[in-house]
């Protein structure tokens, strides 16, 4: 799970071993849209969601791009995939 990956274009070419979530600002000064989608191209098994209106670091209380409605949405988006992806984990066993 990672909010706004900015390391996540560059590593393309590594295929996730478990349940991903990537949580994006269509906004987002350092992760471009064209990112996101290549991001969304290159690993459709993975969970993107990007949140409108928001830019980098929208989660963050302590940086300028701080968004808090969509802070609270995406921190129950995670927790609500953590708790699936954990769920499923205990009932495989």
């Amino acid at each position: 799970m990672t909010f706004y990956g900015s390391h996540v274009p560059a590593l393309l070419d590594l295929t996730p071993r478990c349940p991903t979530l990537l949580l994006y600002g269509d906004s987002d000064h350092i992760v471009p849209r064209a990112d996101i989608e290549r991001i969304r191209g290159r690993h459709p098994e993975a969970t993107l969601e990007v949140y409108s209106g928001a830019g980098h670091a929208f989660e963050n209380p302590y940086q300028p791009g701080y968004h808090a409605p969509t802070a609270a949405r995406a921190w129950v988006r995670a927790i609500a995939f953590a708790d699936t992806v954990l769920a499923t984990r205990r009932l495989a066993r």
